[in-house]
């Protein structure tokens, strides 16, 4: 089982270790991103005032860099934001 978006004939396949590493670059980061863009504008403030950044994922991975590395980039948050990374859980 795997915990991103897939299409419906790839739900239950087993992967390999590489395509597992691709498709969780590919598609979780992206949801991630798309989760906190529309955190951030619900809540109508400016990215650069965030001062915690909480990550959390079943999908544990060793990776560099880490994913809650990746959303400060591309969110555009200020790279001392204080990041806790939960994953594996």
């Amino acid at each position: 089982f795997h915990s991103f978006a897939l299409p419906l004939d790839h739900i239950f396949r087993r992967f390999s270790r590489e395509e597992y590493l691709k498709l969780r670059r590919e598609q979780l980061v992206g949801l991630a991103e798309q989760a906190c863009r529309t955190a951030i504008d619900r809540w109508g403030g400016d990215g650069r005032d965030i001062t915690h950044l909480f990550w959390g994922t079943m999908t544990g991975a060793l990776d560099s860099p880490t994913i809650d590395v990746q959303l400060v980039k591309k969110l555009g948050l200020n790279m001392d934001v204080e990041r806790t990374s939960i994953e594996g859980m």
